[in-house]
């Protein structure tokens, strides 16, 4: 009877433990404590005032005391009040960090707190390490939004210092808690961020794939349009092409919701499309008392917009002021000790895992502890048995044989099961064999729709091509417009000259000129029918809707300048030029008894240069 008397006393022990636990966690300061917890993240003022109003005399135990210290410390720099020493997180320090108690929870509170307060204290070293412990107990804790409030925090030391790389990668890791805690406004904050990091380290690639992060977030309807519209103009004023980022300038200006870093990214937008008289408006745009003018940011984009202006002694000045700037910076932040070497890094975490390596001693001291009592406690059971095994002995035997028969008959059993399960085995083979068939066919259908869509990539990359090269044409058509316009207005220039200063010299130059110019009747005729496309776009449109050649165009325009056939046959040095007047009589719709085909191409030209305009021909 001693086996179920040690039983029963252990689990009385056990419960008269839970029950005295349970006890002392029905405390009014472990109530009150509990709803600040559940309060504090959206309500830090109601949580605060719950805090204040515990009786401290409740507070008997030193987990109390530390959960107390910590969640006042969190009520406090969720309430913008920035402490600066440790008086209140102390007992916290104690519980959680020295003597390695409390969950991992509770632990990375407290080294993260424990790290704003050196952060305000500006003591960046000590907070950088402590960010650094904190986040070691991540993994293991339920609280992320800390978590990602402590990659913020490292993010932000690391940006400091000109670490953009390590930067964007805490605030990447910050925002994909965020998006486990669906706080969507963090998440875009983190995000944004990030690409900031990403822009001034100028990696395009990564600051395109960040955008697509920004822009793929399944709550971005939250965020306000101005926001996401402004990291947009950030993005594209920095790493965009021309035309985008004249795209995100209107955009964005279309908001009518302008802030100081817009400013600046307009003016750098600005900056890079070459119109720095825009950019220096929206520089001067700036409060001249606004804080960032006196960033390293602004300093940097009015010294290229100063050189880019012409204005050196401006631009001079304001690459000075830069000089100071960053040689500033630079000394307070070594001045602060904020670079944690790799060095410290590795000592740290060497200690880290030292204190975590303590805590596991303790456990396998208390876990030998526990075996060396269970050991104990076999040791007399064993006894016990030994002493009953002889009167169990007989009864043993009869159960033997009864386990036999029922051993029998389970095999029995299980032998007719395993028939059964081997003709539904038959049944599931038959059924796969079918399946099979029909993913081969499936498996043949999709190399036919593969092989179709790499005919129809092939197609696409043809008809790229032809683009290209159509492209390439028009770009050689407007070099070669703008050639003979230039041409054309110094052969106008030199007769002007020659007139008025009748000077024989310079009218014979102006008459070799004009020889050169109308020597290559073939060239000379494609480069006017090119002015006209850029002067009169309605008057050579109308002859293409009517399906005249490029050639016919070129004889069309000399008409409308004014040439008879006569003398455009001889200028062109055509035997067909009756044929080729003929063929352009006939698209335009005009009979032999029609009116003569220069004075018709005239009237034409007049009417298209008189005509009004569209839209899209009104813009420049």
């Amino acid at each position: 009877m001693r086996k179920p008397f040690i039983i029963e006393s252990l689990i009385l022990l056990l419960a008269a433990t839970f029950a005295l636990w349970g006890c002392s966690r029905t405390n009014e300061a472990d109530i009150a404590l509990d709803r600040a917890d559940a309060v504090i993240e959206e309500h830090p003022d109601s949580a605060m005032a719950i805090i204040d109003a515990i009786d401290t005399l409740q507070l008997t135990s030193g987990e109390r005391r530390a959960r107390y210290a910590l969640l006042k410390s969190m009520a406090l720099d969720k309430n913008y009040v920035d402490l600066t020493t440790m008086k209140v997180l102390q007992p916290a320090i104690d519980q959680y960090i020295t003597q390695g108690k409390g969950t991992p929870t509770d632990r990375m509170r407290t080294y993260y707190y424990q790290g704003r307060i050196y952060e305000n204290a500006g003591k960046l070293y000590d907070a950088s390490r402590c960010f650094v412990y904190g986040k070691k107990f991540g993994s293991l804790s339920t609280d992320r939004l800390t978590h990602a409030r402590i990659c913020i925090s490292l993010g932000t030391l690391a940006h400091r210092i000109y670490q953009y790389l390590d930067a964007m990668g805490h605030f990447l890791e910050a925002a994909e808690w965020y998006e486990k805690t669906d706080a969507p406004a963090l998440q875009f904050d983190a995000l944004k961020k990030a690409h900031t990091c990403a822009i001034e380290k100028n990696l395009k690639p990564k600051a395109d794939s960040i955008m697509g992060l920004i822009r793929s977030m399944p709550r971005l309807s939250v965020i306000p349009v101005g926001a996401i519209k402004g990291v947009e103009l950030h993005h594209y004023a920095n790493l965009g092409f021309p035309e985008e980022i004249r795209e995100a300038i209107e955009e964005y200006l279309s908001l009518n919701q302008i802030d100081m870093e817009g400013l600046l990214d307009l003016a750098k937008g600005y900056v890079n499309l070459g119109e720095t008289a825009n950019a220096l408006q929206c520089i001067n745009a700036i409060p001249e008392d606004d804080k960032i003018r006196n960033t390293t940011k602004f300093l940097s984009l009015i010294t290229t917009i100063n050189m880019e202006s012409g204005a050196d002694k401006e631009a001079l000045h304001a690459y000075m002021n830069l000089s100071e700037k960053i040689d500033s910076v630079n000394t307070r932040l070594f001045s602060q000790d904020i670079i944690v070497s790799e060095a410290h890094h590795k000592s740290a975490i060497g200690l880290l895992e030292e204190y975590i390596n303590r805590g596991r001693i303790a456990a396998c001291i208390i876990a030998i502890c526990v075996v060396v009592g269970l050991a104990f406690m076999a040791f007399f059971i064993l006894r016990h048995l030994n002493t009953t095994s002889r009167k169990h002995l007989k009864h043993l035997r009869i159960q033997q044989e009864l386990d036999k028969t029922k051993m029998s008959l389970k095999l029995a059993k299980q032998l007719e099961e395993s028939t059964h399960k081997n003709q539904e085995l038959k049944q599931d083979k038959e059924e796969l064999k079918q399946n099979n068939e029909e993913l081969r066919q499936s498996n043949q259908s999709l190399k036919q729709d593969n092989e179709e869509l790499k005919q129809s990539n092939q197609e696409l990359k043809q008809d790229n091509e032809e683009l290209k090269q159509t492209n390439q044409e028009l770009k050689q058509d407007n070099e070669c417009t703008d050639k003979a316009i230039k041409m054309r207005l110094d052969l106008i220039h030199s007769l002007l000259i020659a007139i008025i200063a009748r000077n024989d010299r310079a009218e014979t130059r102006a008459l070799e000129q004009l020889k050169a110019l109308t020597s290559n009747s073939t060239k000379f005729m494609k480069e006017t029918r090119l002015i006209l496309s850029s002067s009169y776009p309605r008057f050579i449109s109308y002859l293409q809707e009517r399906g005249l050649t490029d050639s016919e165009i070129n004889h069309a325009c000399l008409y409308a300048l004014g040439l008879n056939g006569k003398d455009l046959g001889a200028f062109a040095d055509t035997a067909n030029q009756y044929n080729v007047s003929s063929q352009i009589r006939k698209k335009l719709g005009l009979t032999q008894h029609d009116t003569n085909l220069s004075l018709y191409l005239k009237k034409l030209l007049k009417e298209t240069r008189c005509a009004p305009q569209t839209q899209e021909e009104s813009q420049p």
